[in-house]
Parts: C-alpha cells; structure tokens; sequence
C-alpha cells in the first residue's frame, strides 16, 4: 500500500469539506464557531492498494477503478442524533467492508493481520438489526482493525470481543454442549488476557491515557454485555473508563478516533456514575463530557443531557437525607430543580415518541419493513427506551424530596393499587407500563437490538404500581435474558432491590419514617414460587 498525503487540516474543517485557514491553532473556522480545533498540521495518509502493479510484474500505475453503482446493501446512517445508552454512535453510510478494508500495513504481524481479517469477516453487514453488532454498540467497531497492532490492551480486548460474539450467536444457534462449553472457555481465556494487557497498559504511563487504551476498556464492557452471566457487574469497566477520561481531560481528544472513543463512552459512563456512590464529574464536567463538539445532536442529545444530570442530583438528594437533621433547604432547590428539568424533559419524550410512532405508522407490519426502516426503528426504539428510564428516575427522585419521610407503600399489603402511591409515584407507574409496551414494540429487534431494554424494564418494575403490572414486566425482563443468554440467562430479584433503594433513596425514607427494619420490598414482593412459574 502506498500512503498519499492528505490535507493538515483539523478534523471539524475536513469533516464539512471546508478550508483551514489561519497560521495557528485554533484556525479561523473553529475559532469563529467556538469548537475544538482538533489534529491542524497533523500530516494524514489515504493507503491505496497497488497489488496489481506487482501481481502483474509491473511498475506502471494501476488501472483506474471502474465507478460502482450505489451498494443497495450499504448500511444506512439511521440518524444524527444516535447516543451512547446505550449504544451512543450511528454505523457510517459505506458498506461494512469497505469501511473495514483500509488496514495499516505497517502492522508487522500475521496475527494482528489475522485478527483484523476475523474483525471483518465476523462483523457481518448483511445481517439485520438483531445480529450485527456496530448497529447496537458503535460504529467504532468498524475502524478498530486501522488500529490493531498498537496497543496490547486493545489487541488484546478485540480478540475477547471476537470470542464473546462467538459464543453469543453459539447459544443462538443451539450448538452442543461441549462445543458451547470449550467456545466459552477460550472466551474467558482471552478476557482474563484483556485484562492483564489493560492492567499493563495503565501501569504504562506512555500509553496509560492513550486513545487506544480508552477504546479497549469500552471493548470490555461490550464483551461484558455479550457474556453476560460470567460477568453480572455489565458496567465494571466503565468506572476504570470515567478514571481515565477524568484524568486525560475532555478536551485533549488528538483525533476523530479519540474523540468517537469519548462519545461511545457517554451512556456506560453515566449509568455507572448513578451507582457508583460518588461524584465521577461535576455539573461542568458532565456537561463537556457529554456535549458532541462536532455537531448538534439535537433531542437525543438533550437527553443524555438529563440523563447525565442525574448522578449528582441523587447523590444531592441522598446527601440532604442522611443527614442528622433533615437539609430542607436543599430539598427546596432540588424540587426546584427537577421539577424544571422534568420539564424540559417531557417535550423530548413527545418529540422521539412521535419520531417512532410516524414510521410505524407508514410501516406497521415488521415483516415487511426493508433494511433501512429497520433500522430506524430500532434507533426510534433505543432513543424512547432512554428517555423513559431517564423520566422514570426523575420521577424517583421528586417523590424522594418531596415526602422524605414517606417510602412508596408497599405492594403485599392488601388492596393497595397505584392510587395509594404519591403523585410523582403514580406518574412514575403510568411510565412503567409505557416502557412495558414499548418492550412489545421493539421485540421484532431481540435479541442483540434491544439488550438495553434489560436496564429499562427492571427500572419499570420497580417503580411498577401493582401487582399485575408487576408480574408482565418481569416476565418480559425472563424473556429478554433467555434471548441473549439462552438457559445461562439470570433474573437477580435481589439487585432489583437494590437499585429500587438506591435510586428513590428508600433505604434513607424507611429510618426518616421509622419504619420497622423488616418492611416488605416492593421488589421482594414476588415469591419464589411465582418467579419459577414465570420462568418455567
């Protein structure tokens, strides 16, 4: 491959096709629209395949290309505004292999060689919405073999990816059992090695906050995401991601690489902060960590926005609570706060929510959407999923400050219903069901299209406001964790619990109230009995 210079100029200006000018840093462009002016001067390379020049014993120029007629299989590019819940960035518009093709050949090993080859050959553009991971993770996927043979951490993180979705689309399949079995110990053989060259890399103060590094402790969490039961803590290694951003600074991305492995980051990072138990970033923080600084992303990215507002307002509201007196006063700013934020908040849900009810109105029947509307739906689907568990914790939070003293009532008490809950509560409900049907709606994605609906239905049950409702959307939790996981699937009632506490700070409203220490859980109101038959 022969390297051809390209422009020096900085990424926002090459992204919009427009001249960089100026003598220094920032250039006249970003420094007129106030954005990060990103790689000015860096001298860049296009690798161009001259095999044929040598497979026919000549040195002439290459014969010019033939144009191709539009790729009606190229994956299309869904929406600009698709955030990282989940699941932050949008695939590119270019076929997957091309997109894939260009690897540096300065890369001295046939393993790495190898190893892109298997990243290509294993991302599949020709599958759908259900199969194909860059749709469900991050575009990113697809530039990661450009980057192999650089970085231990990250060579080593793709190769664990490689095998999670393995074993992933094994389980699909129904594969026998010692086949299944000897794929998943190779699986967590290359894990524990991705961990030892993380480890490695970060007691490396050369590559410790390099761009690379960064990229593989978001490999890890997809592998996480794709093995799920081996690994009940899906968000382990997004707190090690938030240290590093932390440390680095959000502003010091060299490239495009760095800056998309920042923005994939956002939604890991976020709902790891919510149960973390303290300040990652301040308000300020949040805000620059969060913000696309290339582009707007309108409505989606307002959401992520409150989302990530969220982690400080709870620690707030959790902080006013234990103290020895009640913080009134801070409860009076943080009712005013969320009330404000909720919203603001409510007009986004009614913009994606009409975003997704329009396609499905023009395509209702899911058999006979192509492709393209395909996919769109399933982004629709992802951006309502995102903003209805950011309102159903908002909603937890404003029942929390405004009856501190008062835990929602629990369900085994005889002939209670939603209308014993307070009105931040019953609202909190009426989502819950919302996010019920939603789960209904998306289906025609399970399994790998809607894995992010895990967190949201078990947001729904705890804030469920009765029994049956209760009941439908734990089973719709059991027949999620059967499609990604197939009989290793797992159903953990008690971390539910947990999280019911932490969120709406019920643990903090049961001693404020003086309750008795054996007050019946909301989440431990199904029994045993009926989960198994649930599951059966």
């Amino acid at each position: 491959m022969v390297g051809v210079p390209q422009s020096k100029g900085c990424e926002a200006c090459r992204k919009q096709k427009k001249s960089c000018e100026g003598t220094s840093i920032p250039c006249v462009r970003c420094k007129r629209l106030k954005i990060p002016c990103i790689g000015r001067g860096q001298q860049r390379f296009k690798f161009q395949d001259e095999t044929f020049r040598f497979e026919n014993g000549s040195t002439q120029t290459r014969p010019a290309k033939k144009r191709k007629a539009a790729n009606s299989d190229a994956v299309p590019d869904p929406a600009l505004e698709d955030s990282s819940l989940a699941n932050s960035l949008v695939v590119t518009s270019q076929p997957l292999s091309s997109a894939l093709i260009q690897i540096p050949m300065s890369m001295p090993t046939t393993k790495v060689t190898r190893l892109a080859a298997s990243f290509i050959d294993q991302i599949d553009p020709n599958l759908d919405s259900r199969w194909i991971p860059p749709w469900n993770f991050t575009r990113l996927l697809q530039v990661i073999p450009s980057r192999l043979g650089h970085n231990d951490a990250l060579d080593a993180s793709a190769e664990a990816v490689l095998a999670a979705y393995q074993t992933y689309r094994a389980r699909q399949h129904h594969a026998p059992a010692d086949s299944s079995a000897l794929i998943q110990q190779r699986c967590l053989s290359q894990y524990n090695r991705a961990l030892k060259a993380l480890r490695s890399c970060l007691d490396d103060k050369s590559q410790a906050q390099s761009g690379e590094t960064l990229c593989s402790t978001m490999m890890l969490l997809m592998f996480e995401t794709l093995m799920g039961p081996i690994n009940q803590r899906v968000l382990s290694h997004a707190g090690g991601a938030a240290n590093i951003m932390k440390a680095r600074g959000y502003s010091t991305a060299k490239n495009e690489f760095e800056w998309n492995v920042m923005l994939s980051l956002r939604g890991p990072v976020v709902f790891q902060a919510l149960f973390s138990g303290e300040m990652l970033f301040t308000d300020e923080e949040w805000f620059n960590l969060i913000k696309n600084p290339t582009q707007d992303e309108g409505v989606m990215g307002r959401t992520l926005m409150t989302l990530a507002r969220i982690p400080n307002l709870l620690l707030r509201t959790r902080g006013a609570l234990s103290k020895p007196t009640v913080d009134e006063a801070e409860l009076q700013k943080l009712r005013q706060t969320l009330r404000t934020i909720r919203s603001a908040h409510l007009f986004d849900i009614k913009e994606l929510l009409e975003r997704l009810e329009t396609l499905e109105k023009k395509h209702p029947d899911p058999a006979q959407r192509d492709r393209e509307v395909m996919m769109l739906h399933c982004a629709h689907g992802r951006h309502v999923a995102t903003a209805y568990s950011t309102d159903m914790h908002l909603l937890s939070l404003l029942s929390a400050v405004d009856y501190p003293r008062n835990p929602p009532i629990s369900r085994t008490v005889r002939g209670t219903s939603k209308a014993d809950l307070d009105e931040w509560m019953q609202l909190a409900a009426d989502r819950a069901e919302e996010a019920s049907d939603l789960a209904e709606r998306v289906a025609c994605h399970r399994p790998l299209g809607t894995f992010y609906m895990d967190y949201v239905l078990k947001g729904a049950y705890i804030v469920a406001g009765d029994r049956s409702t209760q009941l439908r959307i734990l089973g719709q939790i059991w027949e999620y964790a059967y499609d990604m996981f197939g009989s290793e699937a797992k159903v953990d009632l008690e971390q539910m619990n947990e999280i019911r506490d932490w969120i709406a700070a019920n643990d903090l409203r049961r001693k404020l109230a003086d309750a008795a220490p054996d007050l019946p859980s909301r989440v431990q109101e199904i029994t045993e009995d009926e989960f198994s038959i649930l599951t059966s």
